[in-house]
């Protein structure tokens, strides 16, 4: 989980006991936790992670800094609204996070209608040029 608003950032790896990191998303994010050692791996060297709980609560402390936020994501209907939601949902925290913020935008959709090809990381070398980014990792994701 990442986020940016202006210059602020927050960013958590977070792993939940309740489910494992499929193989084909673990390619893709290059992900990875051994529940025998409790270590988290990003791209094979181990990170600082949290429990799910932990890190919803701290980014609803964090989003309470910023007046009323609009949260953007590539794909975030299909993907990370969802999962938010459900989420926050599951500890109680529904009312909470939705106190804190305005609302969400689909960048997908808006891509889908502008340009032919819409994954972010074509959006990205077309509208950023110069930039060179880790596809697929949140903190460069919210970063470019």
């Amino acid at each position: 989980e990442s986020c940016l608003i202006g210059t602020h950032t927050t960013s958590s790896y977070i792993y939940m006991l309740s489910c494992e990191i499929s193989e084909q998303a673990s390619a893709v994010n290059m992900l990875r936790y051994d529940r025998g050692t409790n270590t988290m791996f990003h791209r094979g060297i181990p990170v600082w992670s949290k429990p799910i709980q932990e890190a919803l609560l701290d980014f609803i402390e964090y989003l309470k800094k910023f007046p009323q936020p609009v949260l953007v994501g590539h794909n975030a209907c299909n993907f990370d609204i969802p999962i938010v939601c459900n989420r926050m949902a599951e500890f109680k925290l529904f009312s909470e996070f939705f106190s804190h913020v305005f609302g969400f935008v689909h960048t997908l959709k808006i891509s889908q209608r502008i340009f032919q090809k819409y994954k972010q990381e074509n959006l990205v070398s077309k509208l950023l040029t110069n930039c060179t980014y880790q596809v697929h990792d949140a903190k460069e994701d919210v970063r470019v």
